[in-house]
């Protein structure tokens, strides 16, 4: 009968065990922690994004449903439009910018008697860039009337970007929110920012 051996069980790990291993973390860290500070950046693009197309549909919703006008417009203090730019919605001027859907019985454009205050959505962001194209440059609020149209003389664009500019992927990483004319919104991702 042949004689078994047996061989001595180690416990823990040997220190070139635990060398390889602190290799290979450092080596995936490197790699993974570029990509998730892309992922968080395109994610914030993204929300912003949503969130301003969220505040026009929901607008041009609620024109349609309670047979009015109904406006948006960029607000500093959650209670009336000021003339704040579109494009400070993405901080950079360091405001406390926001997106106020409301009534808009009286003055086009402006919350006063009646109107009522319908949403508020907080937008504000440091790290982004918001470019305004068309009305969005020139006008300081959108305005559905009840038919569900906007009073958007033309297709009016606002391109959201951040500092990374054509760094990362050549530029083609911002999202274009369009505001179309009859009233339809729309985002587009991949677009170039410089």
């Amino acid at each position: 009968m042949a004689r078994q051996h047996r061989f001595p069980v180690a416990d823990g790990f040997t220190l070139i065990e635990l060398m390889i291993t602190l290799v290979v973390l450092a080596i995936l860290a490197a790699i993974a922690i570029p990509s998730f500070s892309d992922f968080v950046k395109n994610s914030r693009i993204y929300t912003v994004s949503s969130e301003i197309q969220t505040a026009l549909s929901y607008a041009r919703s609620e024109a349609v449903t309670r047979r009015m006008s109904v406006s948006v417009c960029p607000t500093a203090d959650e209670t009336k439009c000021d003339d704040s730019d579109w494009k400070n919605l993405g901080g950079g001027t360091g405001a406390n910018v926001g997106l106020l859907v409301f009534t808009d019985s009286g003055a086009a454009g402006t919350k006063d008697g009646t109107d009522q205050i319908l949403k508020y959505i907080q937008i504000t962001d440091p790290m982004l860039k918001i470019t305004a194209t068309e009305d969005f440059a020139s006008t300081h609020y959108e305005q559905y009337q009840p038919t569900g149209q906007s009073n958007l003389t033309q297709n009016s664009k606002l391109l959201i970007c951040d500092e990374r500019g054509g760094k990362y992927r050549g530029g083609d990483y911002g999202r274009l929110v369009t505001a179309y004319k009859v009233g339809r919104t729309e985002v587009l991702a991949d677009q170039h920012c410089s």
